[in-house]
Formats: structure tokens, C-alpha cells, sequence
């Protein structure tokens, strides 16, 4: 991390004279993943990682790594395809997290989609399971996906609560 002085300013609240310091952070391994909260008849789809992943057993939402040339967009109906042998068509489009683990960084980039047209398999998890939404924090979920399922569930209680009359 590299810090920058910053040019005094008069602080109006305090009355004095204040250095701000401005704080630039260059991540090391950055990665931008696409994820799907894939929902069908109520439930939305997770997916348990495999024995010979990374992080083997937590739960997350499927995706993937966004390609130099690709965005988000597509990427996450190509990883669907890849991975679940699947198509998607996306709902909306919900907030990053980002997420700094010991050897990378990872910004997640998550889609509410909607699955109902399409059956999917396993090919890349060990396991993949439909969700009803009361208990799902009982998985155990990698860390920014546990984030990205707060976020979800919040927008789906407003969505909820909006709906009724």
C-alpha cells in the first residue's frame, strides 16, 4: 500500500486546517469472477466446489473467471453452459464484492437468472442443490458468496414486501 499527501484543506466543521491522505491500494492477482444466483419455482441454485478445487466443500454460486475480451454479461451464460450444461437468461444485475483472500483478490460479480427454461447437471462441483431461501446461511458458503447471498436475500424481502397490496 502507498500512501500520498494530499493538499491541506480547511475543514469547515472544526475550523482548522486538515492533511487529507489519499490511499492508493494496487491488488496483486486480481480476478473478476462471474456468478449466477440462479432461481427456478421459488428456490435458487448452489453449488458445492469439488474435492479438487480450492476451497473443496464450501458452497458459492456458480461462474467463473470473466474473460480480457468478455463481459460480465456473457461470461456468466458461458460459465452456466460450461459448468451446469445449462442456459440462463439474466434478470438483473446485482453489487460486487470484493474479497481479498492470503494469494488473490476477487471481485465478484453476481446476476439474478432466471433457470426455469433449462435443467442442470454437475460437471464441475461435487454437488449442486436447490435453496428455499429461509435457511440457507446453514451451507457453508465461501465468503463473498455468504455476502452476495445477504444482498440477495435482502433485495428478495423488498421485492416481497413491495408486492404486497
Amino acid at each position: 500500500m502507498e500512501y500520498t499527501l494530499g493538499t491541506p484543506v480547511r475543514d469547515s466543521i472544526f475550523d482548522r486546517d486538515t492533511t487529507y491522505y489519499i490511499c492508493h491500494m494496487t491488488f496483486q492477482n486480481a480476478l473478476s469472477v462471474a456468478c449466477a444466483i440462479i432461481e427456478k419455482n421459488g428456490l435458487f441454485l448452489a453449488a458445492r466446489r469439488g474435492r479438487s478445487q480450492l476451497h473443496a466443500g464450501f458452497w458459492e454460486f456458480p461462474g467463473g473467471k470473466i474473460g480480457s475480451h468478455e463481459s460480465a454479461e456473457s461470461a456468466i451464460v458461458r460459465e452456466i453452459r460450461e459448468e451446469l450444461g445449462g442456459t440462463v437468461v439474466i434478470i438483473r444485475r446485482l453489487n460486487h464484492v470484493t474479497f481479498a483472500y492470503p494469494d488473490k483478490t476477487v471481485t465478484l460479480i453476481p446476476f439474478v437468472c432466471d433457470g426455469s427454461a433449462a435443467s442442470f447437471r454437475a460437471s464441475e462441483h461435487e454437488e449442486i442443490r436447490w435453496v428455499d431461501g429461509t435457511n440457507p446461511e446453514t451451507l457453508a458458503w465461501l465468503p463473498p458468496d455468504a455476502e452476495i447471498l445477504a444482498s440477495y436475500q435482502c433485495s428478495r424481502e423488498i421485492k416481497r414486501m413491495a408486492s404486497r397490496p
